[in-house]
């Protein structure tokens, strides 16, 4: 079977995280990260990872028979505002 893979997402409760050093950079090590004060998934981080879930497909089948299937739980979060 073949698969694609998206980069995990992260999410802390601080911009930079310390132990990482001031010039940390999440995408070099292929991380997504986000931040909040309880460091959870929340409806503005699922709107912005949804949006680049869906780019992502579009180029990836563009001119393809494939199809994406994405299953969500019924969290609050899931909801886009």
């Amino acid at each position: 079977a073949m698969g694609d893979k998206m980069d995990p997402m992260v999410i802390g409760n601080a911009k930079c995280p310390r132990c990482f050093g001031k010039d940390w950079n999440p995408s070099q090590y292929g991380v997504m990260y986000e931040f909040n004060k309880k460091a959870w998934m929340d409806g503005r981080i699922f709107s912005m990872w949804i949006r680049q879930f869906d780019k992502l497909q579009q180029r990836r089948l563009r001119g393809t028979d494939r199809q994406a299937w994405l299953l969500l739980d019924n969290s609050s979060t899931h909801i886009i505002p």
